[in-house]
């Protein structure tokens, strides 16, 4: 058995130990796991996010030398790449985060086993009511609508959003997560919506501290 194989059977029979703790309810088993996955992560994650919203403040403090720059220069490209390079040394902006880059490198394996797990459960002919929803195997445009609201609050109060971020970054993950819910059955969504209702507690906490 590969890596990958033992890690989705990992995820899998995780997914079965809490479904029957929960009382054979598979959607609350699907939560479970979902936050229990997220709050693993969550020290990687948190941490990602600070540096994020340290970031996104750094970037709004060199902005305006930034926008001076591009206009008095605006046709040396060259030269513009050269001085903002010097900006973003004295305001101590990196042009690219390693540290980033690699903690959301190593999330994705785990999103992707998630996903490859709920799946692989729902289209085996699994599947059950859950609140208004009759049968979590197919999709519900009720849920699609509340996860979308979810990932417009995460995304909103995410460290992208800590200065002026354009009402397309906020909108659009909104409405991509809505068209694709709608799509995908309702066990997905609720994967997602726990996933996001995490990431916006996150959000709410990176920003409480920050501030202080």
């Amino acid at each position: 058995m590969g890596i990958w194989a033992g890690f989705i059977e990992l995820l899998q029979s995780g997914l079965f130990l809490l479904t029957h703790v929960s009382g054979g309810s598979l959607a609350v088993g699907i939560i479970t796991l979902s936050l229990t996955v997220r709050l693993a992560l969550f020290p990687l994650t948190y941490s990602l996010a600070r540096r994020g919203y340290t970031r996104s403040q750094q970037l709004a403090k060199a902005k305006p030398e930034l926008d001076r720059l591009r206009k008095r220069h605006g046709q040396d490209p060259a030269r513009v790449a050269r001085e903002t390079l010097a900006v973003y040394r004295r305001h101590g902006v990196s042009m690219a985060d390693g540290r980033s880059i690699l903690g959301g490198i190593v999330q994705v394996p785990v999103v992707m086993g998630m996903y490859t797990v709920v799946r692989r459960v729902l289209e085996a002919g699994a599947g059950g009511r859950f609140l208004w929803i009759s049968n979590i195997s197919r999709p519900d445009p009720i849920l699609a609508v509340f996860v979308s609201l979810l990932t417009f609050t995460a995304v909103m109060l995410g460290p992208q959003m800590t200065q002026q971020g354009g009402r397309l970054l906020i909108v659009l993950p909104a409405a991509v997560t809505l068209l694709v819910m709608l799509k995908f059955s309702a066990g997905l969504g609720l994967y997602w919506g726990a996933s996001s209702a995490i990431a916006a507690i996150q959000a709410v906490m990176v920003r409480r501290v920050t501030r202080r």
